[in-house]
């Protein structure tokens, strides 16, 4: 386990969605929310009800620091597994992170202390310089989905 403190540092959530079906895309999102931002109806996705998941959505989006969401499609799927199209769309995601106007944004100028994914793997960041992920600890976290709040609004 690690420890962090909300008030100090900001968290950068990652997880995933459609490893189950046979067929269609995975996606991941990315998400960094404020200090503030108020977490009283996160949970995982999987425990909101559609009409709650599409409220949330555009606040989520709103009020964000950053997020990203990325598809991968069935074709990489079948080329690669589906670990690593997951691993790929989480990673994607990632480097793609942009603010509410739809600005990239440079996870490494803000204070960022933790990378959280759910589930048992982090995805390789190879691409990205040796030293940029210095200063994040990346931490893979079984059921982080409804444990860690950017985990649960990615």
């Amino acid at each position: 386990m690690f420890y962090f403190s909300e008030n100090e540092n900001l968290i950068c959530g990652i997880d995933e969605a459609g490893r189950g079906p046979l067929a269609g895309p995975v996606t991941a999102s990315c998400v960094i929310l404020p200090t503030d931002f108020d977490t009283q109806f996160l949970n995982d996705s999987k425990k909101l009800s559609p009409k709650k998941r599409e409220m949330l959505n555009p606040v989520i989006k709103e009020k964000s620091v950053a997020w990203s969401v990325v598809h991968i499609n069935h074709d990489v799927i079948d080329r690669i597994n589906i670990l690593q199209a997951t691993l790929l769309a989480m990673k994607t995601a990632f480097e793609t992170l942009h603010d509410n106007n739809f600005n990239p944004i440079n996870i490494f100028e803000l204070p960022v202390s933790h990378l959280v994914v759910d589930g048992l793997y982090v995805p390789k960041f190879e691409t990205l310089p040796k030293s940029a992920l210095g200063n994040i600890e990346c931490v893979p976290l079984v059921k982080a989905d409804g444990k860690i709040p950017s985990v649960m609004a990615a």
